[in-house]
């Protein structure tokens, strides 16, 4: 079947070709370096723990940086500041838990230069990073760090024979290219590392090693683009679970867990910041974080002064 749609593929190609084109002549440009995080695919491919981990590196690093978003699965029109007391149904669940994790200011918008321009205008940001927006040409950007999975390449086609918004090569254009395996585009590897339980609906957390839940069924919900990733995850801790995917952002309630009862759950970090209000004393979520290499913090600081 995806063949078959090769010449539909061929025309997203030079379609996206003719926009980014335009984009690029009106390109804004910031008045601080912007660092763009993101990838060639449709669907998740680990964008925010890099997001997440980038920030607090820059902040050790004696910078003050920002993060913009798209928040997807609420209304965003118009630019708004997140912070970590927001509401997941006005900031998006990706926004939210950036703010809550980075501990950095963060603005969403559809508009990405919306969003950094209300960013900076509320506060002394001097460097913004960009959680997704590698195709929105609109933006300027001093920095372009693509996020790849294998999973997430496919086929290695574009849209709609494949999940790619641009073709492969476009990994051997960008500033840096990072993946958790060493491959053919990336040669510049990170690990994803889970670190703890955190309660849901408190400050309470337990070792991996521990299980602060009682005996019995226990039951694992994602959101999330691949949500069989995060399954392989918690059954490489032992853990026997009932599995429960949604589709990606969903917006949970308390009616989807109602038929868990009392019974344990476990989700991601990104699900949980939707569900403080309504969790029970024992739902859990996994705290994974992203560990960049120190090579790769001190190549983009260099890139950042020299622009400077």
């Amino acid at each position: 079947m995806s063949t078959l749609l090769l010449p539909l593929s061929g025309l997203f190609y030079l379609l996206s070709k003719v926009r980014a084109a335009r984009l690029l002549k009106n390109q804004i440009l910031l008045p601080v370096p912007v660092i763009v995080v993101g990838n060639i695919s449709v669907g998740g491919s680990g964008k925010s723990p890099v997001v997440i981990a980038l920030a607090k590196a820059l902040a050790e690093q004696g910078l003050k940086p920002g993060v913009i978003s798209r928040a997807y699965g609420i209304d965003a029109s118009s630019p708004k500041i997140v912070t970590p007391d927001s509401k997941a149904c006005e900031s998006g669940d990706e926004p939210l838990m950036i703010a809550r994790e980075a501990r950095c200011p963060v603005a969403v918008c559809v508009d990405r230069v919306a969003a950094a321009q209300c960013l900076l205008a509320n506060h002394d940001c001097d460097v913004v990073i960009s959680d997704d927006g590698l195709q929105h040409y609109r933006l300027g950007r001093t920095v372009e760090l693509c996020v790849v999975s294998q999973t997430s390449l496919g086929n290695r086609r574009c849209l709609p024979a494949g999940p790619l918004r641009e073709p492969i090569s476009r990994l051997q254009q960008v500033d840096f290219c990072l993946s958790t395996e060493s491959d053919e585009f990336c040669s510049i590897v990170y690990s994803l590392e889970a670190t703890q339980w955190r309660q849901v609906s408190g400050s309470k957390t337990a070792s991996l090693g521990d299980r602060p839940w009682p005996n019995g069924s226990v039951h694992v919900v994602t959101s999330i683009a691949h949500s069989q990733r995060f399954f392989d995850a918690i059954a490489a801790l032992g853990i026997d679970a009932k599995y429960h995917a949604f589709a990606d952002h969903h917006p949970f309630s308390s009616e989807d867990f109602a038929e868990f009862g009392d019974e344990p759950v476990i989700m991601t970090m990104k699900d949980a910041v939707k569900c403080t209000s309504f969790a029970r004393e024992h739902w859990w979520a996994l705290d994974v974080s992203a560990k960049l290499p120190e090579s790769l913090i001190q190549n983009i600081v260099k890139v950042i002064k020299s622009n400077d």
